[in-house]
């Protein structure tokens, strides 16, 4: 089941042959809060998170494309 970190699915994902797995999208928005806050000019953890989560992206749109077997 993939979430947001919404607190209330906890209990759902511990049930017997549930498995969680966080949304890129809503981890993605923290590293964009921290990049605000880092000194301009320096690359920090932020712009390294955030380049290693566009790589998955692009991943994603290459397959989306695929089909199931390609995939």
């Amino acid at each position: 089941m993939m979430t947001d970190d919404y607190a209330g699915y906890n209990a759902l994902g511990a049930q017997d042959g549930v498995e969680r797995l966080g949304c890129w999208a809503h981890a993605r928005r923290k590293f964009v809060e921290a990049q605000k806050l880092q000194p301009k000019g320096k690359t920090g953890c932020a712009d390294i998170a955030l380049n290693l989560i566009n790589k998955l992206y692009g991943g994603e749109r290459d397959l989306k494309v695929s089909s199931d077997a390609e995939r």
